[in-house]
């Protein structure tokens, strides 16, 4: 087997109600519902050392970068912004094709995100997997929740790396490149986990252009107004 490579355990989250499938399983008097979902987990690389040299322009760059980038392009691709950790988000899509779109486009938008009204720059690491979740009211659990939450930890600043099981649904669907980085094992998942890296994002968000325009304009009327 390739080289297995160990990640750090990211804090347990509780997540908001997620919209349930029909199908569910009783257990008692709960009804526990599961739901196929692409899941993605996105935090701002070097956000402790950007806090930490100036944390007022790092956190209003965040919340802008947020605001006028990040969450209209989850709802121009149909996901669920789930929560905001600090600088970490968490976000649902019904297919692994629309997350890595997410993401793609987030990525190649904000490479160029002309923002004056933020001094420092917001670079993001994105992880994204795709897996069977139980839904219990307002927690989403599953191995492969924590999964999505790991495995950004083995992007480089400004990259995507998906699970294997994403790569499969996605490739040739667009026209991004996938680069195979090996297995990684993760805190408290009984299995190694093989990761791609998401490769030649401009070709792959080549018919967003007019939406990106369009975010740039809001962006540049905020500042202005």
């Amino acid at each position: 087997m390739e080289e297995i490579v160990e990640a750090e355990q990211r804090p347990h989250l509780v997540l908001p109600q997620l919209a349930p499938s029909p199908l569910a399983m009783q257990h008692g008097e709960q009804v526990l519902r599961r739901r196929l979902v692409a899941i993605g987990f996105a935090d701002v690389a070097n956000f402790s050392h950007q806090i930490g040299s100036n944390d007022i322009a790092t956190v209003v760059a965040w919340r802008r970068a947020r605001t006028h980038v990040i969450e209209p392009l989850i709802t121009a691709h149909h996901g669920q912004l789930l929560r905001v950790v600090g600088d970490g988000l968490f976000i649902a899509f019904g297919s692994a094709v629309a997350a890595v779109q997410w993401a793609v486009h987030v990525q190649v938008t904000l490479a160029t995100f002309d923002d004056a009204a933020s001094v420092a720059r917001v670079v993001l690491r994105i992880g994204i997997n795709v897996d069977d979740a139980l839904i219990d009211g307002g927690e989403l659990h599953g191995d492969g929740v924590n999964v999505a939450a790991r495995i950004h930890q083995f992007a480089q600043p400004g990259q995507i790396v998906v699970t294997g099981a994403v790569r499969d649904y996605v490739d040739r669907r667009i026209s991004a490149q996938f680069r195979d980085i090996g297995w990684r094992r993760l805190k408290h998942i009984s299995r190694p986990v093989r990761l791609f890296a998401v490769e030649q994002l401009g070709q792959a968000v080549e018919g967003s252009v007019q939406a990106t325009c369009a975010i740039r304009s809001a962006a540049r009327r905020s500042a202005v107004a």
